[in-house]
């Protein structure tokens, strides 16, 4: 998943608009190290959990996941 796909995931759970986007720059002075998780692709899937333990997620896309949290909030 790409940042701005999860930018605009939170703008939904959120009911706002996620238009603008973060410049780079802003993330990287405000985040550092860490805001090359967000600027970076990453494919990063649990594959033992779910091929081989069969694990469940209670929410297996990120925007049900959002949503939740910010119902809760």
């Amino acid at each position: 998943m790409r940042y701005r796909e999860f930018t605009a995931a939170l703008g939904e759970a959120l009911h706002r608009p996620a238009l603008l986007p973060v410049p780079a720059m802003m993330l990287k002075l405000a985040l550092g190290e860490a805001a090359a998780l967000a600027l970076n692709s990453y494919h990063i899937a649990p594959k033992r959990l779910i091929e081989e333990l069969k694990f469940q997620f209670t929410f297996p896309h990120l925007s049900a996941a959002l949503q939740d949290i910010v119902a809760k909030s």
